[in-house]
């Protein structure tokens, strides 16, 4: 009856068998649709790599260099090396070169602590790539556009602003080509660009965090924000370090290095106990810098000290005042003081228990 072929049809096109046959013919039409668009869909190592000695033979090639970029997430995932290895290895059986990249050093990704590095290393040459910190200014200062119309009035801005942290610039870098990429990147705090682009070599914040997302994403703690609510006018017309900490350490932050997690995971500890705006920016760059000079150690710039705070919020209210800010966090024991060879370098750490860090 005509119910009983319903029934049989609906039957058939729900089974197993029928589902997978669909499957397997929409898969062969997509195989011949990347064919006739030169796409080539294979399906194991082996496979990929009899086809590259093809490609290598058949267009009499003197050596063929693949290089194969975000390859970050694949590491993060906990993805099986077999498939890659066996790339790797086509090196000794054709002039084939395989470069993969990834926008995280394996340290961060967690990778060092593992058997799959040492697999890695078997197979790889590893070779990190940080750029300069000029470099990063350059590219930075290229990334903000100025509206032709609106080009003196900007000027006007930025002049303003410069001349409250020209000394700052100065204490980063006495080359006048820095200082004026420096003052290219204002409203961005000339100690928040050094930051950033410390940050970004030693790419010690998540993977999804980068540089040019910060300056040119969405994020409501990213640059791209602050210049659309803060022109230049108000109480705080600088991008300043505790945006950074914002943007990139975020409570639910789990792709960090270890050399941060600990100030992350010990900031939203403690965090509702600093009172109002000011202890809360004050807290938040001490964390950045604690958390830097582990990761980057020898770096007097990167120092929590009273002297670097001070330049850090140099030509906002904070300037006069973070000494008497710090001294209020230390009093309610969010941070610790350590003496230094003078008032201005006295260090702050993060407390341990009832330890006294002053009499050790």
């Amino acid at each position: 009856s005509s119910a009983a072929s319903d029934v049989y049809k609906r039957q058939r096109l729900t089974s197993p068998g029928a589902e997978a046959n669909t499957r397997t013919r929409l898969l062969g039409l997509v195989a011949q649709v990347m064919e006739r668009s030169n796409f080539v869909a294979l399906d194991s190592p082996a496979r990929v790599k009899q086809w590259l000695k093809e490609v290598i033979q058949e267009n009499h090639l003197p050596w063929l260099f693949v290089i194969w970029d975000e390859f970050t997430e694949f590491f993060l995932n906990g993805a099986p090396l077999d498939g890659l290895q066996d790339m790797a290895e086509l090196s000794y059986e054709a002039p084939f070169y395989l470069l993969i990249t990834t926008h995280r050093s394996p340290d961060t990704m967690g990778l060092t602590r593992t058997d799959r590095w040492k697999k890695l290393q078997d197979r790889f040459v590893v070779s990190p790539f940080q750029m300069e910190t000029v470099t990063t200014y350059s590219l930075m200062g290229n990334v903000v556009h100025v509206t032709p119309e609106l080009e003196q009035q900007w000027d006007d801005v930025q002049i303003n602003l410069w001349d409250k942290v020209r000394f700052t610039a100065r204490s980063l870098t006495r080359e006048d080509g820095r200082q004026n990429d420096l003052r290219r990147l204002v409203p961005l705090h000339p100690y928040s660009a050094y930051l950033l682009s410390t940050l970004s070599d030693a790419s010690l914040s998540a993977a999804n965090r980068t540089l040019f997302q910060f300056l040119k994403g969405d994020s409501p703690h990213g640059y791209r924000h602050f210049l659309g609510e803060h022109p230049g006018h108000g109480s705080w017309a600088f991008y300043t370090a505790d945006g950074l900490w914002d943007y990139f350490f975020q409570r639910d932050s789990m792709e960090l290095a270890d050399e941060f997690r600990d100030a992350v995971s010990y900031y939203y500890s403690r965090c509702d106990d600093a009172e109002g705006p000011d202890e809360q920016r004050a807290l938040k760059a001490t964390m950045l810098l604690i958390a830097l000079q582990r990761a980057v150690s020898g770096e007097p710039r990167l120092a929590p000290t009273l002297s670097n705070l001070t330049y850090l919020f140099a030509g906002t209210r904070l300037e006069s005042g973070i000494g008497r800010i710090m001294q209020a966090l230390c009093q309610k024991d969010l941070v610790r003081e350590v003496p230094g060879e003078s008032q201005d370098k006295r260090q702050y750490t993060i407390p341990r228990g009832g330890v006294d860090i002053g009499e050790i």
